[in-house]
């Protein structure tokens, strides 16, 4: 397989989960909800300059930097963010649970043990991230659901 379409498709798989298209307002969130995804930094398993190679600098800087609110927006709101960052989630835990056979088939394709080793653990970050992502979301509806009296 091509190693710029794989790349370009783990970035798009990232910016998949983080930004389906929409144009839902940005609701106003508390503090306690994270503003961006930079938190995550200190725990994804690839090494930053692997990742950075692999997904590309500019996309990592906008997925950490990129204010959530911005990216529930973009991806039409709330509940398409949730349903669309699930499907992310699922996606890149059934390519980790098929690891074996994912690294069989690279390898047949001629890629090196670095790569699959990079791609897999960026695949495991992906998880990370989007759970992340996941996690923020479920934070805002949180704080924007009526409570029971107020309806």
């Amino acid at each position: 397989m091509d190693r710029s379409i794989e790349r370009a498709a783990v970035a798009l798989a990232f910016a998949a989960g983080l930004a389906l298209s929409g144009c839902a307002a940005p609701q106003a969130v508390a503090p306690s909800c994270p503003a961006t995804l930079a938190y995550v930094k200190p725990n994804l398993v690839t090494p930053m300059p692997d990742l950075e190679e692999f997904i590309g600098k500019a996309e990592l800087d906008e997925t950490f930097n990129k204010p959530v609110d911005e990216m529930i927006a973009k991806s039409g709101g709330i509940e398409r963010s949730l349903a669309g960052v699930q499907r992310t989630i699922d996606e890149y835990k059934r390519i980790l649970a098929d690891s074996a056979q994912v690294r069989r088939d690279y390898h047949a394709a001629g890629e090196t043990d670095h790569w699959i080793d990079t791609y897999l653990s960026s695949v495991q970050d992906g998880v990370t991230i989007n759970q992340a992502f996941f996690d923020a979301v479920q934070c805002r509806q949180r704080q924007t659901a009526p409570t029971a009296g107020t309806e």
